[in-house]
């Protein structure tokens, strides 16, 4: 081989060059992706500059997330329409990465609006407010009229988990239902359920009695009490089911005793006659 003839280059240098490792050339080499010009007798691969193109091309496919089975197909009989088929399929697998991006993205938003949240309001203080009401998916009512203990409420939670089978899940609250506020019976929960997130329709404002507490179920009954109790203070009267808000829970891997709970009812005005 008479290296005078043309630019050749070792290995090393060739991918130096594009600032990879000789190990990828040497394994290019070995699926017959992309393979030396010259082999000499002692068995030293030498690349031309004529190749450069075609690494370029090579590695800026692996870039974008090309698959190494996918260009040899290619390469084995490159074409226009070939490329086309090519850039048509990752068109579509960006597409749907992004759409599972964007809802990774949704679901930390989500998190740390929750989050900050839970650390800027003034615990066990009723706030009264008029929100936009919000669509809501459900698990299962229970069947069950007494309370239902932590392991219960757990099953519920992973059985409702299973269903929905969606990654944008933020978090999953509980429901007490109207009758059972009225009863006083105040550790029986009716259901679980999320926001849905995806339905866009517009619902009419109503008003609401807003509650945040901190700590855990041990202090529910005197949680739902004073709820009550300032909202007749306030001369409201209780219109629709509570739901619980985990604002910031030991679900998410913290500590039980920085439990955040957001408690939201419906709530109307008292006529008198």
């Amino acid at each position: 081989m008479n290296r005078r003839d043309k630019k050749l280059y070792t290995t090393g240098e060739f991918a130096k060059k594009f600032n990879i490792k000789k190990d990828t050339l040497f394994y290019y080499d070995k699926i017959g992706l992309f393979q030396p010009i010259e082999v000499d007798a002692k068995g030293y691969r030498y690349y031309s500059s004529t190749q450069i193109p075609i690494l370029a091309t090579i590695l800026a496919f692996r870039e974008m997330n090309i698959s190494i089975s996918k260009l040899q197909e290619y390469f084995a009989t490159s074409s226009v329409p070939k490329l086309l088929e090519l850039v048509d399929e990752q068109i579509v697998g960006i597409d749907i990465e992004i759409k599972r991006l964007e809802n990774i993205k949704r679901r930390f938003e989500s998190v740390k609006e929750n989050l900050l949240e839970g650390e800027s309001v003034e615990f066990e203080k009723l706030y009264i407010k008029k929100e936009k009401s919000r669509e809501y998916i459900y698990s299962n009512l229970t069947d069950k009229d007494l309370e239902i203990s932590l392991e219960e409420w757990l099953e519920m939670y992973n059985e409702f988990m299973l269903k929905l089978n969606k990654i944008d899940v933020i978090s999953i609250g509980s429901v007490i239902c109207v009758e059972d506020l009225k009863k006083r019976n105040f550790g029986r929960v009716c259901c679980l359920f999320i926001e849905d997130r995806k339905n866009e329709v517009e619902l009419e404002e109503k008003t609401y009695a807003v509650y945040y507490y901190k700590g855990g179920v041990e202090e529910i009954d005197r949680i739902y009490s004073d709820i009550l109790n300032k909202i007749e203070k306030e001369n409201y009267v209780v219109l629709g089911d509570a739901y619980e808000e985990y604002l910031i829970t030991e679900l998410e891997g913290l500590p039980e005793n920085i439990n955040v709970v957001k408690i939201k009812i419906e709530i109307g005005r008292e006529y008198k006659k």
